[in-house]
């Protein structure tokens, strides 16, 4: 039987018992066989089938697959899902993998929000909390905050019937605390710290992933469907964070910093790199520094309270400034994208943040800059397949490929 985990008395922090996961399902999946995982995997992505298909896919001979699926099906792994239809002689049974045995713990921890997301063996969220950073915040307190909810929700939804998965922390990737508060600058609170406590916490292995690659590999397995062998997923915010799938793997930037693509140099005279000219930040900057020189805008706020979403509404209302600032914001970031196309060969890009969801004058500008000057076909996503639970769920999806060692 696969293993569960145990409530024990234990308190910490504030002093409330919290739930320690003794053991969990990690041992049970990463000790499959690899034509186990290969079998989990083809369920796990394409949905259910006979296994006739099964062996079709994958060239495992029938009487062999039913040595590998046995010991599957007996921990729970797979379930014989439904009677599928005939095709000349007795009905087939349709193997699945078992979406009510188990689960998965995703966590986004980024500047402003810590998310965390209860899925199934799909991906598919069963229950979302979400919580803001605030000034009072220091790291103890952030990852208090975590396992309490963690625990407020196993306790709400019954969870200790189900086997827990994994769990897997998804982090911005540079940030750190000063003054009990979060700040997007050099990483001194590190990724492994952050793995060590909620382990330490929580008694269960964790996967840690920065946000980026965590969302590219939620969007390539479970969005594209591994259908482009090459992509990219970018968010597009206060920095530019850039995920990079190579060959169906993360390709690691220096340091593994999501935000190099951030700092491509996109204007050789002044060494502009993407950050300074497209960010919702260099939005609001180049707005203010029109106004100030004497243009007019239908916004009518206080130049300080401005931002990047009133711009891209007032472009919406065909603003003539606000159209001028994103347009002149989206070609850059398209220059940066035809360079890192051509360079990783990228057949798929997902567009995704802030300013893709406030503007589609933005998006549709980048895209054309793109296709200006590349003639391959490259395929757009807006927002992606999973849009704002790209992180959360990617955090996830870490955990399952890397069971599976994708």
């Amino acid at each position: 039987m696969p293993h569960t985990f145990n409530q024990r008395g234990k308190k910490y922090g504030g002093g409330d018992s919290e739930i320690i996961f003794e053991k969990c399902s990690y041992e049970l999946f990463s000790g499959m066989t690899s034509t186990g995982k290969k079998i989990f995997n083809l369920l796990q992505k394409k949905g259910a089938m006979p296994k006739s298909e099964i062996s079709n896919i994958t060239g495992i001979k029938l009487t062999t697959l039913n040595r590998i699926m046995e010991p599957l099906e007996g921990n729970r792994i797979l379930v014989q899902y439904c009677i599928g239809e005939s095709t000349g002689g007795r009905k087939p049974i349709v193997y699945n993998i078992n979406l009510c045995n188990f689960y998965i713990i995703g966590i986004n921890i980024s500047v402003e929000e810590v998310e965390i997301a209860f899925t199934n063996l799909k991906l598919e969220i069963l229950h979302k909390e979400m919580f803001k950073m605030n000034y009072s915040f220091t790291p103890e307190k952030v990852l208090d905050y975590i396992v309490k909810s963690i625990n407020k929700v196993y306790i709400e939804l019954n969870l200790d019937f189900l086997s827990l998965f994994g769990i897997g922390v998804s982090v911005q990737g540079s940030f750190q605390f000063k003054s009990g508060v979060m700040h997007d600058c050099t990483n001194t609170w590190s990724d492994v710290k952050i793995k060590n406590i909620l382990e330490e916490k929580l008694g269960v292995y964790v996967v840690i992933e920065n946000g980026a690659n965590a969302a590219a590999e939620a969007e390539y397995f479970y969005g594209l469907k591994t259908e482009f062998s090459n992509m990219t997923y970018i968010h597009c915010g206060k920095k530019f964070r850039a995920g990079i799938i190579v060959d169906g793997k993360i390709f690691r930037m220096l340091n593994n910093d999501e935000n190099v693509f951030g700092h491509m140099i996109v204007d050789r005279g002044k060494f502009g790199c993407i950050d300074n000219y497209s960010s919702t930040g260099a939005i609001i900057e180049q707005f203010i520094l029109k106004l100030k020189k004497g243009r007019n805008s239908i916004i009518n706020k206080p130049i300080d309270e401005i931002t990047c979403k009133d711009i891209c509404e007032a472009a919406k209302m065909n603003d003539e400034l606000s159209i001028e600032i994103i347009r002149n914001a989206a070609i850059l970031l398209g220059i940066g994208l035809i360079n890192l196309i051509q360079m990783f060969n990228l057949k798929a890009v997902v567009l995704n943040g802030e300013i893709i969801s406030y503007s589609k004058i933005f998006y549709d500008t980048c895209v054309e800059t793109v296709f200006k000057n590349i003639k391959s076909k490259i395929v757009f996503k807006r927002g992606g397949y999973l849009k704002e639970d790209a992180m959360v769920v990617g955090a996830a999806a870490v955990v399952i490929e890397k069971y599976l060692e994708n």
